[in-house]
Order: structure tokens, then C-alpha cells, then sequence
């Protein structure tokens, strides 16, 4: 009987078997491993997730308190749709994550709409982010396209482009897939155009000086900083207005 006390005694010092209140001791050190909650969403396979992005700038954590973001847009789909809704708010990155499995609910959130918080009115656009097994691709356009005309003249005989997203004022559109292999064409304008690799990059804004997010929907409308130097300059919608740029040490 000793000596399985001893082995078990044994087994906590070597196997770090420790009561509750022992746990609770550890130094913070250990602690560090500790499971957290990440911000990025897990939504349902089942949903049809659309992200929504603020059409001017702002920052959505100082606009909207908690419940009012999620209460606006489900407002503004209405009915059993948006009751539906699962919003994830992600403050950090100044965009909101919505799923949903009600076609009439998607196609309200992917467009220009206002959301509604007392007398404000603040201007949104949404797009979808595709689910499941899809892969994403690369081709050029013509620069004054757009999402809507890039959808009936950009066609893949050998399988099926669920979506087509035209990037900003460029002439580069993404193209994204059902199924895992990019195919090595399609037809633009019934020419057959080659298809390049999707490469995720990091979005810069040069409004404030920082990385995570781009111009468009910058969180920090009051500030106007440049990247390199750190000086506080004007800018207008494309570009940081002409200064003595000193790099920063």
C-alpha cells in the first residue's frame, strides 16, 4: 500500500498532476499556452457568409455600441432573414462577418446600402466570401469594368466561376473557383486569357501609417499620418499630400 502511494505521489511530481488549487498557483509563465478564443469567425458550412466594410471612413467601435451593429443590420434585412443572422463584429480589422442561409438576406448585404443607428446614417457595401471547396485566381481586364460586366464575359467552359471580383480602380480581377485546381485559362471576351495565381496581401493604409486594413475603410478619419516618416500631413483620397519626408529612426 506504501509503495503505490510513493509511485502515485511519484507519477503527480513527474507527470505535473496538480489539484485546482494547485493550478491556480502556477506562475503566469505557464499559464501562457492557455487556450484563447480567436477573433476570426468559425461560421457554419452551411452559410453563405458575406463580409460588410464601411464606404467611408470611420471607426466602428467608437460609432456603434455593443448589440447596435448587429441590431442595424438586422434591421435592415428584416423579417425572418434577419433574425437569422449570425454577425461576428471584428473590431480590429474595422469589417463585420455575417452568415447566413437565406438567399433574399445575402443578396440585400452584397451591394451599397445604409445602416441606421438613431438620426445617423452610415454607408456600407458587402461581399461574398465563399465557402467550402473553392480555390481563386487572377486575370487582366479592362480597367473601367466592373463586378457586374466582368460577369457575363468571364466564362470557364470546363467548369463553373462562382464569383468574380473586380479589385478597386485596377485593371486585375479575382476570380474564384468550385472545386481546388485553378484552371490554366479562360475566356474574356470569348479571348483566352491565362490565369495567375491568388497571393493574399497585406493591406497598408497610408491615411494613418499602418497595416491591416486599406483607405477605403480606414478607422482613424482624424488622422493623417505618413508611414515612412511619422509626420502628420494631408491627404486627399488617393495619395498623402506633397511634404519633406524624413524617415523615422
Amino acid at each position: 500500500m506504501m509503495a503505490s502511494l510513493k509511485q502515485t505521489q511519484a507519477a503527480g511530481l513527474n507527470g505535473c498532476l496538480f489539484s485546482g488549487s494547485d493550478r491556480a498557483a502556477l506562475p503566469l509563465e505557464n499559464k501562457a499556452g492557455l487556450w484563447r478564443p480567436k477573433e476570426t469567425p468559425k461560421m457554419s458550412s452551411e452559410d453563405i457568409i458575406v463580409l460588410l466594410k464601411p464606404r467611408q471612413t470611420m471607426k466602428l467601435k467608437e460609432i456603434f455600441q455593443h448589440g447596435e451593429l448587429g441590431a442595424a443590420i438586422a434591421q435592415y434585412v428584416g423579417g425572418d432573414a434577419g433574425a437569422a443572422l449570425s454577425i461576428w463584429p471584428v473590431w480590429t480589422k474595422n469589417l463585420d462577418v455575417c452568415g447566413t442561409q437565406h438567399i433574399e438576406a445575402a443578396n440585400k448585404l452584397t451591394k451599397d446600402f445604409d445602416l441606421n443607428t438613431g438620426a445617423d446614417s452610415h454607408p456600407f457595401w458587402g461581399h461574398v466570401k465563399l465557402n467550402g471547396e473553392v480555390c481563386r485566381g487572377v486575370i487582366r481586364v479592362r480597367a473601367d469594368e466592373t463586378k457586374a460586366s466582368l460577369k457575363n464575359k468571364v466564362k470557364w467552359r470546363e467548369g463553373e466561376i462562382a464569383y468574380v471580383r473586380k479589385l478597386g480602380k485596377s485593371n486585375i480581377a479575382v476570380l474564384t473557383f468550385v472545386g481546388r485546381k485553378v484552371p490554366r485559362y479562360v475566356h474574356y471576351n470569348c479571348e483566352c486569357t491565362l490565369v495567375r495565381e491568388y497571393k493574399r496581401t497585406i493591406s497598408a493604409c497610408f491615411r494613418c501609417g499602418t497595416i491591416g486594413h486599406r483607405v477605403d475603410n480606414c478607422p482613424h478619419p482624424d488622422v493623417v499620418r505618413c508611414g515612412y516618416g511619422g509626420q502628420h500631413v494631408g491627404a486627399t483620397e488617393q495619395r498623402l499630400n506633397e511634404h519633406d519626408c524624413t524617415h523615422a529612426a
